[in-house]
């Protein structure tokens, strides 16, 4: 009895670390939760971005246009070794490669100004230039760019295989192709969340109206 005093905390605890483990990459787990639900905020936000500004090539990563080249191989690469292992090495992975890529989390909310020889934060330029555009909503993404930077798109383990996938059907030059794809999936899985949230929101209210 002694014995197993003793044994079930620590079968609890190790049980505990483990499942850890595996479900969030202690290196990652500011930016991963589940393998199965990435971060709402930074999608949600992402999308709402792109919804405002619209189809705006600023928005798509330089290297996933091909330029440089090398960028786009080193990701299509990474991916394909992703391709076989585990979901907690993938997300782990993933997020360490993503997070050391500073030039391309920056430049995806920089715009380069050729006449002074600087890149401009966009919505700096949209305050100065192009006050009507700087609506409520795009001031208050505004307002969170830092967040957006150290946090950028994230995806889930499920979308990197899709991503795979997608590369082994389309040619490597074609860089335009796979930008557009990659963007479109990013979007789309935001709008998933947003069309569930909402959907949920309404059960809820439907739910309490009954009830009264």
């Amino acid at each position: 009895m002694k014995n197993a005093k003793f044994s079930l905390p620590f079968l609890l605890l190790t049980t505990f670390a483990r499942l850890s483990i595996q479900c969030v990459p202690p290196r990652t787990a500011p930016l991963f939760f589940f393998p199965s639900a990435p971060t709402p905020i930074s999608l949600v936000q992402m999308h709402l971005i792109e919804q405002e500004m619209g189809e705006n090539a600023m928005y798509i990563p330089k290297f996933l246009r091909g330029s440089p080249l090398n960028k786009f191989y080193e990701y299509k690469a990474l991916l394909e070794t992703l391709g076989t292992q585990r979901d907690d090495q993938i997300l782990d992975k993933f997020g360490r490669w993503l997070n050391a890529q500073t030039e391309l989390i920056k430049s995806k909310y920089l715009e380069y100004d050729i006449e002074s020889n600087e890149t401009i934060p966009l919505f700096q330029k949209l305050r100065e230039e192009k006050t009507a555009d700087y609506s409520q909503k795009t001031a208050e993404i505004d307002s969170e760019m830092v967040l957006l930077i150290t946090n950028p798109y994230l995806v889930a383990v499920d979308k990197i295989k899709q991503m795979l996938a997608l590369l082994k059907t389309i040619p490597d030059k074609q860089c335009d192709q796979i930008a557009n794809a990659w963007r479109q999936i990013r979007i789309e899985y935001a709008k998933n969340l947003i069309e569930k949230a909402q959907a949920e929101a309404a059960k809820k209210e439907e739910q309490s109206k009954r009830r009264i």
